[in-house]
């Protein structure tokens, strides 16, 4: 191929959904990234870029120090990929997504925001996703980003440069296709497409099913998500704790990571943070099956014959084999008494409205880093304003699916997130593994795989910014 031809990235999902307003699986959030832009943008190593204002957020205090505001002026060269200028009013309708972490108001070219806690990080919550900034008119999608839509499909987005976008990406072009596992959960599409040079790039497909790859750039990183199994809190055979530790005991994580790594030992999660994140090593519990039985009759449980449990839909970084690993922990939990009903949605939609209904036992999913913060992935995962529900103040990045709620794991996600204390994380996860709101599974392997032609992808990490990628001559 020509450094003119455009550049094919490859996924395993369908693309669904474009609206960064709504919740995305993996998939989409890479196409969304690519369109759409917050008014803050967070760098790999943690710090703060500016993309809507003009100058830093300027703090002031007010009510003895009880309230807080921030104000900036939106830039002036800012705008949608239609050609139209980004105002005030887009971006503080960018904030109101939020739902009430900030408030915002505009004043003439000015945002100004407001907040009752004056020790807030405007910064990381104007930097999340569901916080984009879009022009809506009529359902058609406008944003700042270096892409714009040409086409779309459920299987093939086809990006083109915005032209109006203030960074202007190296590849004019971009198509995002999909090439669906076959029905053993096997990517065989995607891999001869990349071995043919029909796909440039993908960051979809699990360590073991690229290492025989000839003729690619295979880049091993550390992942950024982990799966795991959530237990619903509400359901009264899980309101103990020691029930909980019983379901945890009964899993061998060791069995069900071999299903999806050669080498298992290295990715059973030690933890729910994943290594991308995380250096901290803790103990997982081992499997111990008649400790399992002994915890549920001294708390006098008995599961139900079947519980329900709402899984994926198709292969995820942190669950490369799904159908494999959730018939296996069906044989392993069976030798408590139980069976396990699956609930697959078709898409995201679905797979969100299966949650905020609140009728299953469990959840076998995962949870992909949105930020490098790892404060933010635990309050995503189990912070207790991360339960779905009409109330839930940030519905894209909430996955709170154990519905636990505990004083003391939010309090020191908050100290971590304006200190960066480690010891406010490790008094998090010592919360979770004491009250075992969920068993952390396995840890994702990050892998990118691209062409030789593909030039950039290794000052990008796991999640390549497209529009820095160039092609060689």
């Amino acid at each position: 191929m020509s450094p003119s031809s455009p550049l094919v990235v490859g996924t395993l999902t369908p693309m669904a959904d474009l609206d960064p307003r709504r919740v995305q699986d993996f998939t989409g959030h890479q196409v969304i990234a690519q369109l759409f832009e917050t008014p803050i943008r967070r760098r790999r190593d943690g710090s703060f870029e500016l993309v809507a204002f003009a100058g830093r957020l300027r703090m002031r205090t007010a009510h003895g120090g009880t309230s807080v505001s921030w104000q900036a002026r939106v830039r002036s060269d800012l705008r949608f990929s239609d050609g139209t200028p980004v105002t005030a009013e887009d971006v503080a309708r960018a904030v109101s997504q939020l739902e009430g972490e900030l408030r915002a108001e505009a004043r003439g070219d000015t945002v100004v925001l407001f907040s009752n806690d004056a020790d807030v990080v405007p910064e990381a919550l104007l930097s999340q996703r569901q916080c984009a900034m879009v022009r809506d008119v009529g359902g058609a999608l406008y944003g700042t980003g270096p892409y714009q839509v040409e086409s779309a499909s459920d299987s093939e987005v086809v990006l083109v440069a915005n032209p109006h976008a203030l960074r202007t990406p190296k590849i004019p072009k971009v198509i995002v296709r999909q090439y669906a596992a076959d029905r053993s959960g096997v990517p065989t599409a995607l891999r001869e497409a990349l071995r043919s040079g029909e796909v440039d790039l993908t960051t979809s497909l699990p360590r073991g099913d690229v290492t025989d790859l000839a003729g690619v750039r295979k880049q091993y990183l550390p992942g950024v998500s982990t799966a795991m199994f959530w237990m619903n809190l509400e359901r009264p055979h899980f309101a103990d704790v020691r029930a909980r530790r019983a379901i945890a005991l009964a899993i061998d994580r060791y069995a069900l990571t071999g299903l999806c790594y050669e080498n298992p030992a290295a990715f059973v999660a030690r933890g729910v943070l994943p290594r991308g994140l995380w250096a901290g090593s803790g103990a997982p519990l081992r499997m111990d099956l008649d400790g399992a039985r002994e915890l549920l009759r001294e708390a006098g449980v008995t599961l139900p014959p079947k519980l329900r449990v709402v899984t994926v839909w198709g292969p995820r970084p942190y669950l490369p084999r799904p159908t494999a690993v959730a018939e296996a922990l069906g044989r392993q939990l069976a030798a408590l008494g139980t069976e396990l009903e699956w609930l697959v949605p078709a898409d995201s939609d679905e797979h969100v409205r299966l949650l905020e209904g609140g009728d299953f036992d469990c959840v076998l999913g995962g949870w992909i880093a949105d930020t490098p913060d790892p404060a933010d992935f635990l309050q995503s995962i189990l912070g207790s304003d991360r339960i779905l529900g009409p109330d839930c103040p940030a519905r894209a990045l909430s996955s709170n699916y154990s519905k636990w709620r505990d004083s003391r794991f939010d309090a020191a996600v908050v100290t971590a997130r304006r200190t960066g204390d480690a010891g406010a994380i490790e008094a998090a996860l010592d919360r979770v593994s004491e009250d075992v709101p969920l068993v952390p599974l396995m840890y994702s392997a990050g892998v990118v795989v691209s062409a030789w032609r593909v030039q950039g992808t290794e000052e990008c990490g796991i999640d390549p910014d497209i529009a820095s990628l160039s092609l060689r001559e």
